[in-house]
């Protein structure tokens, strides 16, 4: 039977190709989209990917307008409206093979593999960017297919893992083709969804949704592509902020270890040297603990505050201003060098020039001013006046390291310098109210702290 499918094929889609081209009537057009969804289906089932290719192509290629279409020859045709179809200026058979497609996708998307969602979902991202546009004068048709896409991506959660994966992929080649930053938004908006329906196994397809990310993140400025990095980097912070809710993750046997993994990734976006990129991943970490601060476990929080302390050391240094984590830097980039010394942990200082730069990052002097430093000092200032009682004692030293750079820093002026100086004072009260091990009993001995490390603690803080 494949041997059979292999030779008549390319016959077989040449004369479905000619039928859907020149069907005057629907009757005929729908006859003719039920064989060649037959021929896809048969295609995929033997496994011969050209074919099933080739076929997904000539469907998608009718699912679209023509160049220089004119839909009222069509509305004529038909007997409708002035679009035909009503739905944007797709004719009535751009809106049949859109359904024949979807049906397909819906039912059989198991099959279709990277290779044939990729066909598929560069036409249906045309047509979703479609339905977007015209949202506010959406007829029936218009609405009905609006429920037909939203369906296709719900129903996900039916397929396997490596048919989700394969979704991923064709989003990953369709977002290198892409340069329309509001195509790219309805496709990662898409993933966002994708992701959203298939929290239960998110951490099976997170590498591919990374991938995808970091692939979008590292676009050019051609045209208009350099827009692109900031969309994609605010669809990964969406995903995380769904993922971090209440019970979002309650399959998973260990909820603790799965919140630090997804959002220990985040550390390689804060680095790349595109600030859109950065601005979006900070404001994203804003939004996770505005609405699930209280939802992250202990080893999540400790690296939110990693997350954060990279952040204030990367940005402030791009300012000029260096200063040293060397706790920080072994934990998210395993730049810190034996022997360092330890008076420097925590000091920042004003230098002209940084001597090592942070790999990734082009060299920056004092005329260097980040965009994203006042989303930085909000994170901190969001730390120390809601979250302090969650963060971890052997943590806090990242915290007042941070506060101590923004206070030696005036690029947002002395207000901000003083009201980081009181920053201190929040922590100060944190540390004695929920940390100290003279007034809390089995709670220090949990925190993980000796009564050294404590004394070190306050030391730094007055220091």
């Amino acid at each position: 039977c494949k041997g059979l499918i292999n030779d008549c094929w390319h016959q077989l889609l040449s004369s479905l190709s000619f039928l859907l081209q020149f069907a005057m009537d629907d009757w005929c057009l729908n006859q003719s989209l039920r064989c060649l969804q037959t021929l896809i289906y048969c295609c995929s089932r033997l496994d011969i990917d050209a074919a099933k290719e080739a076929c997904m192509q000539q469907l998608s290629k009718y699912t679209l307008p023509s160049p220089g279409q004119e839909a009222e020859g069509d509305a004529a045709r038909h007997g409708g409206g002035a679009g035909g179809s009503g739905v944007g200026n797709l004719t009535t058979k751009n809106l049949l093979c859109c359904k024949a497609l979807l049906d397909f996708c819906h039912w059989f998307g198991g099959l279709l593999g990277a290779g044939g969602w990729t066909v598929a979902l560069r036409a249906l991202t045309t047509i979703d960017k479609m339905l977007q546009r015209d949202e506010p004068n959406q007829g029936a048709e218009s609405m009905s297919l609006r429920t037909c896409m939203d369906s296709l991506f719900e129903t996900s959660a039916l397929l396997t893992t490596e048919a989700v994966m394969d979704i991923i992929q064709a989003m990953k080649e369709n977002m290198r083709a892409i340069s329309d930053p509001n195509e790219a938004s309805v496709l990662l908006g898409r993933l966002t969804e994708l992701c959203s329906y298939n929290l239960p196994r998110l951490l099976m397809i997170w590498q591919g949704v990374l991938d995808l990310v970091s692939d979008s993140c590292a676009a050019d400025d051609r045209g208009d592509r350099g827009a692109l990095r900031g969309i994609a980097a605010s669809s990964l912070c969406r995903i995380l902020g769904e993922a971090l809710k209440k019970g979002a993750l309650a399959m998973e046997k260990d909820q603790e270890a799965a919140q630090e993994q997804l959002l220990s990734h985040l550390s390689a976006l804060l680095r790349v040297p595109h600030e859109d990129v950065r601005a979006r991943v900070c404001e994203g970490l804003l939004g996770i603990l505005h609405a699930s601060g209280q939802e992250l476990r202990p080893t999540a929080w400790a690296t939110m505050i990693l997350l954060v302390a990279e952040a204030a050391r990367i940005e402030l240094e791009r300012t000029g201003l260096e200063f040293v984590h060397p706790k920080t830097a072994q934990a998210l980039s395993g730049a810190a060098p034996n022997g360092a010394a330890s008076s420097t942990e925590g000091e920042a200082r004003m230098s002209p020039t940084r001597s090592t730069p942070i790999p990734g990052l082009p060299s920056t002097d004092g005329r260097d001013t980040s965009q994203v430093i006042p989303t930085v000092f909000q994170l901190l200032e969001l730390l120390v006046q809601d979250f302090m009682e969650y963060v971890p004692a052997k943590s806090v030293t990242h915290v007042t390291a941070s506060i101590g750079a923004f206070a030696r820093y005036n690029g947002l002026g002395v207000n901000s310098s003083l009201t980081a100086v009181g920053f201190l004072w929040n922590v100060a009260d944190a540390l004695a109210r929920y940390h100290c091990p003279a007034g809390a009993g089995a709670e220090a001995q949990a925190s993980g702290c000796s009564e050294e490390e404590f004394e070190e603690l306050w030391v730094q803080i007055f220091v």
